[in-house]
């Protein structure tokens, strides 16, 4: 019979889970456009955040273009950097809708598929003390602060070193939002890093028969794949940029930027990787202990020349050793694909930003 307490802590964990129960600073972000936007146009009706995301992405990219041309109107790379305005002011928009869904997907899969087969109460409380980790506007915004420093310092130091120079205080101030917009959602991917090792922790209401392809291990499964696209996704993104600024820059600074790229990816598909195959091996592990545990209670309190005890014995033998050669992992020909295909996104996104240089190459 399942404890009172558990049940309620479910039915409490996914009434926090639920939109609209959790802050986040990009959901106030938008929510805040939407308010001014009604306020201005007399209008009650509450928008949809997409319309209120584009808004913020046109004032913001209208404001920095300003900003750049005004006061770097005389920079002999002035349309580089009305360039690399645009392409950070995208980058940070992308950031921040993406931030929001990644948080949103990630809550949803829990509260609909997860909550329920989590089996102690303890690793409840562990994963609501988790949410309030992530969705700790302090933390938020800290992390966003500093991100809006330290974008714009790493251009000035890369960038002076380089052909173009000091691209001066005007495109500097544009590219500061942008950058705390990305560091929101970096502030995210940085709290989902601990997450799959709580998840590996946690007891499970799993098909013990072989637990590999339990229900609530494809929908783990979804939440850890979730984390590796996004990642990815953003490495795409941001080699947008790269193509057009790495003329710029030297053989070493290439070499640098593309290893920060792939090894997060990796590392991370690894990590969940190891915490899925970890509650798969202890689930057979308890299941394969139950076994040995009634194959020694027969020889111990049974005849074992009875013909009966002995076929009983043979049967959880056979039933044993099924278990223990089931799969230890969900690593399959399909997230081996997928894993593949997220380390491509970057690649993909490079050689379709200098897509006249690759036709040029074949011909």
């Amino acid at each position: 019979m399942i404890d009172a307490s558990l049940m309620k802590k479910r039915e409490e964990l996914k009434l926090r889970l639920e939109v609209g129960n959790y802050p986040n600073i990009p959901e106030k972000i938008l929510d805040g456009i939407g308010w001014l936007i009604r306020e201005l146009t007399q209008n009650t009706k509450n928008l949809p955040l997409w319309i209120s995301g584009l808004v913020l992405f046109l004032i913001t990219l209208l404001l920095g273009l300003v900003l750049s041309i005004i006061l770097s109107r005389t920079h002999p790379f002035l349309e580089t950097i009305i360039v690399l305005v645009i392409i950070v002011t995208t980058t940070g928009f992308i950031s921040l809708i993406l931030g929001k869904q990644f948080l949103d997907s990630i809550f949803a899969e829990f509260r609909d598929h997860i909550v329920d087969s989590i089996q102690s109460f303890d690793d409840l409380s562990d994963f609501q003390n988790w949410v309030s980790f992530v969705c700790n506007a302090k933390y938020q915004l800290i992390c966003g602060a500093f991100y809006s420093l330290l974008g714009p310092g790493i251009f000035i130091v890369t960038l002076q070193n380089s052909a173009i120079g000091f691209i001066g205080i005007g495109p500097i101030l544009s590219i500061i939002f942008p950058w705390f917009q990305g560091g929101l959602f970096a502030y995210y991917l940085l709290a989902y890093l601990p997450l799959p090792g709580r998840l590996g922790r946690y007891k499970y209401k799993l098909y013990k028969n072989d637990p590999s392809q339990s229900y609530v291990i494809d929908h783990l499964s979804n939440i850890l794949n979730k984390g590796v696209l996004t990642f990815s996704l953003l490495m795409a993104i941001s080699t947008v940029s790269l193509p057009y600024m790495w003329r710029y820059y030297s053989i070493g600074v290439r070499i640098f930027v593309l290893l920060i790229m792939w090894i997060p990816i990796i590392a991370i598909f690894i990590i969940n990787q190891s915490a899925l195959s970890k509650i798969v091996r202890l689930s057979k592990k308890r299941k394969l202990n139950e076994i040995q545990a009634k194959i020694e209670k027969l020889e111990k309190d049974d005849d074992i020349v009875n013909k009966e005890t002995m076929e009983a014995i043979n049967r959880l033998m056979d039933y044993h050793d099924r278990i223990r050669d089931s799969k230890n992992s969900t690593l399959s020909v399909r997230s081996v694909i997928n894993f593949i295909n997220s380390l491509l996104l970057p690649l993909i996104s490079t050689l379709l930003s200098r897509i006249t240089e690759v036709l040029g190459f074949f011909k």
